[in-house]
């Protein structure tokens, strides 16, 4: 899992993730988190996805768990 930081082109940062399969690429999942939660709860489900070939990208929302200002 790769983790890094966009600008949100307003306040602050957005905190985003990456997981990425060996070898090529089957497909790209993006996965959006629910109210009042962070995108860390989905690293299982995420890193299942990478197993089986897909890249997995993900972030916080602005206020929620990496993406607070």
């Amino acid at each position: 899992m790769l983790e890094f930081e966009f600008s949100s082109h307003g306040a602050g940062m957005i905190h985003a993730y990456r997981w990425e399969p060996e070898g090529q690429p089957r497909g790209v999942v993006q996965i959006i988190h629910g109210i009042a939660e962070h995108i860390g709860r989905y690293d299982d489900f995420a890193s299942f996805l990478a197993a089986r070939g897909y890249v997995v990208a993900a972030d916080d929302h602005m206020g929620h768990g990496g993406s607070v200002t």
